[in-house]
């Protein structure tokens, strides 16, 4: 006796090939673009803004307010990032916290 799969089967069948590809590809560390845009005050730009990883200073936000980077790291892994501001200007939030996600497009 023979058994054929069905479409359901099939494509259960593909799916559960396909998972351990991504089990796999989630464990390795990717680079994720990220935007900082910089704010004096709602909707104002504000320049010369310092985001940091590690002590590191990774760059500063433009005339615009806006930073981009390049993060690397496992996909829903968590990154903090500091913050330092220029000359007349103070923090009002916590350091930053962003979550690695996949680009939607």
């Amino acid at each position: 006796m023979q058994v054929l799969p069905t479409r359901r089967s099939r494509a259960a069948l593909a799916l559960c090939s396909l998972l351990p590809m991504a089990a796999c590809a989630a464990d390795k560390p990717q680079r994720t673009a990220v935007m900082v845009r910089a704010e004096a005050d709602p909707g104002t730009p504000l320049s010369g803004v310092g985001v940091l990883l590690d002590g590191r200073t990774l760059g500063t936000s433009d005339a615009g307010g806006a930073l981009p980077l390049a993060l690397e790291g496992l996909l829903g892994e968590s990154v903090r990032l500091d913050v330092s501001c220029p000359a007349g200007h103070r923090l009002t939030s916590s350091p930053l916290r962003v979550v690695l996600r996949p680009s939607t497009g």
